[in-house]
Formats: C-alpha cells, structure tokens, sequence
C-alpha cells in the first residue's frame, strides 16, 4: 500500500499503487494529484482499517497518528466564520 502525504505528515490518499511523471502522481482509482501538493509517498505493509485521509497523518517514525488538527464536527458559528473568511479572501478583503 502507498500513503501519499502532504505538509505536516497529513494523509491525502491511501492507495495500492501509484504511478509517477514529472507533474503529477495518479492512483490506482484514477485520482491525479499534483505533484506539488505531495510531501512523501511512503510504502507500508497494511493500513489499520479507521485510518482515514485528513484524519489521519503518517510519518517513518510515529507510523499512523490521529491528525491533531482535524476536528470531527464544526459548529455553525465556526461554519459561518470559515465561509465568510473564504469570501473574505477571494474578494480581496
């Protein structure tokens, strides 16, 4: 199995094989990633089955570990205020 990871060791896909070229990096499902999202591509044996993308970040060292930053249910209000950042932001505010 591959884990793909991004910046802070956070999982971005879990995939059997991954092929390569000079831009991009594609799953067995399909899935293209860009290869300047990607941080490692390391090769595990197996992956316990609650390990999720996102929830999930993996490292040669800590193995699996729950993503310290991941937050299983947002409140309205933090809803709200991340939307309202996002426009916010695209609207140069």
């Amino acid at each position: 199995m591959k884990i793909i990871t991004k910046n802070n060791d956070i999982i971005i896909a879990i995939s059997k094989d991954v092929r390569e070229d000079s831009n991009m990096i594609e799953l067995d499902e399909g899935i293209i990633i860009p290869k300047n999202l990607v941080k490692e591509i390391y090769s595990v044996e197996s992956v316990p089955e609650d390990v999720a993308p996102i929830r999930y970040c993996y490292n040669n060292e800590e193995n699996f570990y729950l993503n310290p930053r991941y937050k299983e249910n947002y409140s309205l209000e933090e809803k709200v205020s991340a939307l309202e950042d996002a426009v916010n932001l695209l609207l140069g505010f």
